[in-house]
């Protein structure tokens, strides 16, 4: 199996991609699982890509983060990220009312924590230009 791995990038296939959801108190941390969900069935996500930077705007669309640097990848070519996002799991960022609220512990929020496995499909070093464009900063 081929590695995904920082300098890398070609083309790939989600495997598996669940979401585990679980109430986040400010105060507390991550506390009980309520939820999960499959990205592929339930949210009807692509499964193929031809960069890792089309990937992550995928999952960016579902609300993950946008930056690659944000995600854990693995050497199994598992990817882990999270959001915190309100009861129906839409992202909550700092600026919502919502967010400010949790920080004041007035509000339970959600911590969607994602697992994924990839399949590389063809793999090709990165310029030293392309890594920065996807979020690669150490190359």
């Amino acid at each position: 199996m081929r590695k995904l791995k920082e300098g890398m990038d070609g083309e790939y296939i989600i495997t598996h991609a669940t979401v585990d959801v679980h109430k986040d108190s400010y105060s507390d941390g991550e506390g009980k699982w309520v939820n999960e969900y499959d990205l592929i069935r339930d949210a009807h996500i692509k499964t193929r890509f031809k960069s890792l930077k089309d990937l992550i705007k995928e999952l960016a669309s579902q609300g993950f983060p946008s930056k690659v640097s944000d995600y854990g990848i693995m050497d199994d070519n598992s990817i882990h990220s999270d959001f915190l996002g309100d009861e129906n799991n839409y992202p909550v960022s700092e600026n919502d009312p919502d967010y400010k609220a949790w920080e004041n512990d007035k509000k339970i929020l959600y911590n969607n924590h994602l697992y994924m496995k990839v399949e590389v499909v063809r793999a090709r070093e990165l310029s030293y230009e392309e890594g920065l464009d996807i979020g690669f900063q150490d190359l």
